[in-house]
């Protein structure tokens, strides 16, 4: 597990991102945490008493992270030098990586998001920090459904093709071939043919 920057508990702090590689990053500090929950509704009228459920449609969740890395924290007393940029390196590559991740804070649990928008900022006033726009996207996953087809049925299977193998092909006898369109067979025309002997 390569643990990038792990200061505090992202609770009382910042945010932490876990992505499904084992990497792990935690920023300190949120300057603003905006998920959006979203639905979809028809914008044709419904019948009366038809069910909502059936037209309503929840669209995956987005969630936009504002959050802070700091060179010089006041809480550690030898910081590693460049955790700015080190923070910035490492989201890059778990947006490379297309991998899932889980994002703690303090507001609620994230499961299953993406890095859809990454936007560093480093100015005058930031000093010797990156202030991180970060938009994310929920994966939605669904899982396969099987049966077990039951033996009787493959046998009767079975028996109904060899039965039709055993009639031979459809529209002559065996040994005969045809020699006649498509269109004909459609107009009625190819019964009035004789089937030539192989």
């Amino acid at each position: 597990m390569a643990d990038v920057v792990l200061i505090r508990e992202p609770r009382d702090w910042g945010a932490r991102l876990d992505d499904s590689s084992g990497t792990s990053l935690v920023f300190d500090a949120i300057v603003s945490e905006s998920p959006a929950e979203t639905a979809e509704v028809p914008e044709y009228a419904l019948e009366d008493g038809a069910p909502i459920a059936e037209h309503y449609r929840r669209k995956p969740l987005e969630l936009t992270l504002v959050v802070e890395q700091t060179d010089t924290p006041i809480w550690i007393d030898d910081p590693p030098p460049n955790r700015s940029i080190s923070a910035y390196e490492a989201l890059r590559s778990m947006m490379d990586r297309a991998e899932t991740m889980t994002v703690t804070t303090g507001l609620r649990v994230y499961t299953d998001l993406v890095i859809t928008s990454l936007t560093p900022r480093s100015d005058f006033d930031t000093g010797q920090s990156i202030e991180f726009t970060l938009t994310l996207r929920q994966i939605r996953r669904v899982a396969p459904a099987y049966i077990r087809i039951p033996e009787e049925w493959l046998a009767a299977d079975a028996a109904d093709a060899a039965s039709e193998a055993d009639r031979g092909p459809a529209g002559g006898t065996e040994g005969e071939e045809r020699h006649h369109s498509i269109l004909y067979d459609l107009l009625g025309l190819g019964d009035e043919e004789e089937a030539v002997p192989e």
